[in-house]
């Protein structure tokens, strides 16, 4: 069993670095006095931002809202047109979104000095407010993130807050569940945003929308910026962003592959890419066991341990006796007739206490049981590679595994 790891800091506690509302110590507050309070605590005027970033999901820039955002900005063309249009990779470059984004794990501001501040409105309206208490790279506990938030909020980096701004509303009416707050229908005062106002003028607003916490870069007037497509696509990560080779519009159906230089930089792992050529087509394999497929077909190739920080240089015949591997390791029906055929290949190794031992007597001892319970993942995840080879991969070419 593995064991589990966890950031600590006083009262935060997170598993295995993933966020958990529960863990984190910033206190729930709804009135306004006491949220003034808080935030003035933490003395922002005057720090200059550095970096940004949700530490989940938008749901504002998923792929559907995306394309019916679109689709609305194309009135004045045909019903098919439209449609046609606005899909995801149609999209033109010029069409304008709004800078926000509608999250439901915090926001996460750095600082020049090296503190951050983090903010979240679980529902309206409530505030959650602290400094320092969340790792910046920790995980999301929810839905994984879609977006940059250095891209999305560019020109924001670089700024100083000059000012916090604590805006109430007065309401008879529970944000939250629209229920009158008593039978006299009396109005109670309620935080509905707070704008951190930068050096230019513009600012960034936070503030809860029923149980999200929506975060908007505005103008000195309040109105909402925008930034182009061809901008915030820059900085999208949803699935067609990172598992869809832009140069063959083929889409992976395996989570494991990574295309292009997002997806490069959305992993830290070993990549394959096509070489030579002009052709910069690239696929990405995360490390740990989404990769254990071809470390094993590497390994029967070469008859030696694969090194993972390592380069292989694999013509288009070697590459497809590497597939052929991979085909026959998930092709077996039960896990000793695996076992046996690999054990069977006697591949050595020197172990570290000297002496040689049989490598996949030791691999499938150690992770032959994981790897047999994913057998579906590879299965997908060779059929894709396949798939892919064949599309950008020609007889006089080169494959080239490069590791960490």
């Amino acid at each position: 069993m593995l064991e589990k790891t966890y950031y600590s800091n006083g009262k935060n506690k997170f598993e295995d670095y993933i966020f958990s509302s529960q863990e984190w110590s910033a206190p729930a507050m709804v009135a306004p006095g006491e949220i003034r309070k808080r935030i003035s605590s933490f003395k922002l005027e005057g720090r200059k931002i550095r970096k940004l970033r949700m530490i989940g999901l938008s749901y504002m820039l998923t792929r559907d809202w995306i394309e019916s955002h679109a689709y609305d900005c194309l009135e004045p063309y045909e019903e098919e047109e439209r449609k046609k249009r606005s899909d995801y990779r149609n999209i033109d470059p010029a069409t304008p979104f709004g800078c926000v984004a509608q999250i439901d794990e915090p926001f996460l501001i750095g600082f020049e000095d090296g503190d951050v501040f983090e903010i979240d409105t679980p529902q309206q309206p409530e505030f959650r407010m602290s400094m320092n208490c969340i790792p910046w790279e920790i995980k999301a506990g929810t839905n994984l993130p879609n977006v940059d938030a250095n891209v999305l909020f560019a020109p924001c980096l670089g700024r100083y807050i000059v000012n916090v701004e604590v805006r109430t509303e007065y309401t008879d009416k529970d944000p939250m569940f629209h229920d009158f707050f008593d039978e006299e229908h009396s109005k109670r005062e309620l935080v509905s945003n707070i704008v951190l106002w930068l050096d230019d003028g513009s600012g960034i607003s936070i503030g809860g929308f029923i149980d999200f916490c929506e975060v908007a870069y505005i103008n000195e007037n309040r109105e909402l910026h925008t930034i182009s497509f061809g901008e915030l696509k820059r900085g999208l990560f949803n699935w067609e962003d990172l598992h869809t080779d832009e140069a063959t519009g083929f889409e992976a159906e395996s989570g494991s592959l990574y295309f292009g230089e997002l997806g490069r930089n959305h992993v830290e792992a070993p990549f394959i890419t096509l070489v030579p050529g002009e052709n910069k087509t690239a696929l990405r394999i995360s490390y740990d066991e989404d990769f254990l497929l071809l470390d094993w077909s590497i390994t029967c190739l070469n008859r030696e341990f694969f090194d993972e920080y390592g380069e292989y240089e694999l013509p288009f015949q070697q590459w497809s006796e590497v597939l052929n591997f991979a085909e026959k390791i998930i092709s077996f029906t039960n896990f000793d007739d695996l076992f046996d055929y690999l054990v069977g290949l006697g591949i050595v190794c020197t172990s570290w206490r000297g002496g040689e031992k049989n490598l996949f007597l030791d691999r499938l001892n150690t992770g032959g049981v994981n790897f047999w319970n994913n057998r579906k993942k590879y299965q997908m995840q060779l059929k894709d590679i396949r798939a892919w080879s064949e599309l950008v991969l020609s007889e006089n070419e080169t494959m080239m595994v490069y590791g960490y």
